[in-house]
């Protein structure tokens, strides 16, 4: 039952971490194409077109490549309900521009149409809004052909405004001043900063499941996996963002793309918890008759105290032991949780470990999320048991308790094979003849023969040393 309970719980935290779901509620509709301003010109990368169902807001996207929606990345606008097909409502747009903060309005639309691949070249009704709008000495009025397609975010149109000037808009007032080159200094300090936060949560990401984080462990720092899996969309679009900007010559361009990748992280840092490496110790832990018996001190069952007890028979080993202590932080309200795993490497093949885990880090195995290959659970206090055979090729086993288990330990016995019993042989006696010599009587290893020779020589001293008075005696006769 624990096993299944554990296996249950890793599938969900999958799931809802990388972002999958069983199957959506209803068939989205694609749509892909050219967007240009009402001058004809082509929109330039880094734009979000923004669709809406009805007036109410639904996904968006941003412009990469000579439009919109192209593969790999499709932009679907979702039918969340599944009453779309049945509704058919009206599908409108709108580009917003970082740069300027200004939102075009585009005049086509669309009927939602069930799973149609629906190629749609939109139009603004302005002109394209140069940066050197926001004041300066100038600007580039007109943006480059985009880069590369759309990929689809959940960030809002419009970032929240700054209380002070930022660095990105001391490169847009650069630019629309047209100091150049001190824009592109500056520009790429920001982009260099953008990456590592990218880089902080991406690593938080994979320690999100490396730690099984699931939806209770959200609920509890205040978040919801609807939250995780809109920043994880967001961390991909900004990896390629960044990977485009490489790529582009234009500096309005490039700012609006790094502006986007600012605005997203900002996003990112409100969905996705901070995870921290506390601490990590190794320990190397030996197997004896005194640990033994300290675990049976936790048995609380009689086929657990047999198991454990077994081990005797067995060639007793040492392993190596870390435990990582985590936490994880929301950042935005403080609330922080901890995760702790154990891992044990498994020294030899044909391997047994028993690992007692005491009430004070976890109160029962159901508690407890074991990676990897799952163990025989022997009591709920708990009292786990790992074996391995020949065919074994994994290396370590772990498992995670949701606490800071730093002021607490366990106790792991490990043993392999039968246990190596030394046993005393006797060698035969030499029945060889051989001199009555010292020599010969330490050749012989009875001890009842060696007295047998000492009576024998005394006989005969005596009858040797009686003879002469036997003689006499008959003399006298």
């Amino acid at each position: 039952m624990a096993i299944k309970k554990t296996l249950m719980l890793c599938l969900a935290t999958i799931l809802f971490i990388s972002g999958i779901a069983f199957a959506q509620p209803g068939i989205p509709n694609q749509f892909y194409g050219t967007i240009k301003f009402a001058d004809g010109k082509s929109v330039g990368a880094g734009f979000k077109l923004i669709s809406y169902v009805n007036g109410d807001k639904a996904q968006s996207t941003y412009t990469l490549n000579r439009g919109y929606g192209s593969k790999p990345y499709i932009f679907f606008v979702l039918d969340p309900e599944g009453n779309y097909a049945s509704s058919k409502p009206t599908i409108s747009f709108k580009l917003y521009d970082a740069n300027t903060g200004h939102t075009y309005s585009i005049s086509k639309t669309a009927i939602f149409t069930k799973g149609a691949h629906t190629e749609l070249d939109l139009k603004t009704t302005e002109n394209y809004i140069p940066i050197a709008s926001r004041g300066g000495g100038g600007g580039s009025t007109t943006p480059t052909t985009p880069i590369a397609p759309n990929i689809i975010t959940t960030g809002e149109e419009e970032e929240t405004p700054a209380e002070e000037k930022t660095k990105i808009d001391e490169v847009l007032d650069l630019i629309a001043e047209e100091k150049t080159q001190e824009a592109e200094l500056l520009l790429e300090e920001i982009k260099a900063g953008e990456k590592n936060i990218l880089e902080i949560a991406d690593e938080s990401k994979s320690l999100a499941i490396e730690l099984a984080i699931g939806a209770n462990d959200l609920e509890e720092l205040e978040l919801t996996a609807d939250d995780y899996q809109d920043a994880v969309k967001d961390m991909n679009t900004i990896k390629k963002l960044l990977e485009t900007v490489e790529s582009i010559d234009n500096l309005e361009d490039k700012a609006r793309i790094i502006k986007t990748t600012i605005n997203l992280n900002n996003q990112i840092k409100e969905k996705i918890p901070t995870i921290s490496k506390l601490t990590e110790t190794k320990t190397n832990t030996k197997s004896d008759d005194n640990e033994i018996k300290k675990a049976l001190n936790y048995a609380t069952e009689e086929t657990t105290k047999t198991n454990i007890d077994n081990l005797k028979n067995k060639k007793l080993i040492s392993t190596e032991k870390y435990v990582k202590i985590y936490s994880v932080e929301n950042k935005k309200t403080g609330k922080t949780i901890y995760k702790s795993i154990v891992i044990i490497k498994i020294p030899a093949t044909q391997t047994e470990i028993i690992e007692v885990i005491p009430k004070q880090i976890a109160q029962n195995a159901d508690d407890i999320i074991f990676k990897g290959i799952q163990p025989i659970i022997l009591q709920h206090d708990p009292i786990v048991k790992f074996a391995f055979d020949d065919n074994n090729n994994q290396e370590e086993i772990s498992y995670i308790i949701s606490k800071n288990i730093d002021k607490a330990s366990t106790i792991t016995l490990a043993a392999t094979g039968e246990k190596e019993i030394t046993k005393t042989t006797q060698e035969p006696a030499d029945t060889s003849i051989t001199p009555i010599t010292g020599r010969f009587i330490n050749r012989v290893a009875n001890p009842h023969a060696i007295g047998l020779i000492i009576l024998i020589v005394l006989i005969v001293g005596m009858v040797v040393k009686s003879k002469p008075k036997l003689l006499k005696k008959a003399t006298k006769e």
